[in-house]
């Protein structure tokens, strides 16, 4: 339902308002510093070793309606890799054999945002802060599985990769994504403008779907862009 919902606003916003001549259509692409945000129960708290960060990509192509001299509305279709990384340590008293296993999971999405925000600024360059929602649905991912065994004499290590199946695997196909952030715009010729655009994005939903899990898993990511925008309508 959210996703029909965004698919409407966008459509609607593209046919009723090219005709502003502050209305801009752009292209956006830049990295994701991915990663997986876990809420452990207290006795588990110290399950996971080290969550590191992925550096992803993504793709977004914004169309922005101003609304008024200072606020306008940006609709986006959006290309966005995730993912995380996270070490589960385990060592056996008994036999003194220590195991690492090395999570590394990346997921590839298709979604639709809508981004409300303020903007200001000058002739040289603008300025814009903002807040809003989107709705991502992912395409493919990939997790691998690095296991490091350490004995008294030797060390091992062994790879396997598998591919997820979001139908029979407990991992959530969709996620509700919270934005927040800004950006500057640098005028370029008459209508353009280089676009510098930073946010951070919290998912809102579990996507751990297993029963009664002990924890919970959602994605993070810091986004950094660079990109162009172009003016329509009339100067």
């Amino acid at each position: 339902m959210k996703f029909y919902l965004l698919v409407f606003v966008l459509v609607y916003l593209c046919s009723t308002s090219v005709s502003n001549a502050q209305n801009t259509i752009g292209l956006r692409a830049g990295f994701n510093f991915s990663t997986f945000v876990y809420d452990l129960e207290d006795d588990e708290e110290d399950l996971v070793l080290d969550e590191s960060l992925l550096t992803r990509y993504y793709v977004s192509v914004p169309y922005t309606v101003e609304l008024s001299k200072h606020f306008g509305l940006e609709a986006a279709l959006n290309f966005t890799g995730r993912g995380g990384k996270s070490e589960f340590p385990e060592y056996d008293i008994t036999t003194d054999i220590t195991t690492i296993e090395t999570t590394t999971t990346e997921t590839n999405y298709v979604g639709l945002s809508l981004f409300p925000h303020y903007r200001g600024g000058s002739a040289r360059f603008g300025f814009y802060v903002g807040a809003g929602l989107g709705f991502d649905y992912a395409l493919s991912g990939r997790t691998t599985l690095d296991v490091l065994t350490t004995t008294s004499t030797a060390t091992t290590s062994d790879t396997f990769t598998d591919d997820i199946d979001y139908e029979s695997d407990s991992f959530r196909r969709t996620d509700l994504m919270l934005s927040i952030g800004g950006g500057l715009l640098v005028p370029v010729g008459e209508r353009g403008n280089i676009n510098l655009d930073l946010r951070y994005n919290a998912g809102l939903l579990d996507q751990n779907t297993q029963d009664n899990s002990s924890f919970t898993i959602s994605n993070g990511g810091l986004l950094l862009g660079l990109g162009y925008l172009y003016r329509l309508g009339d100067m």
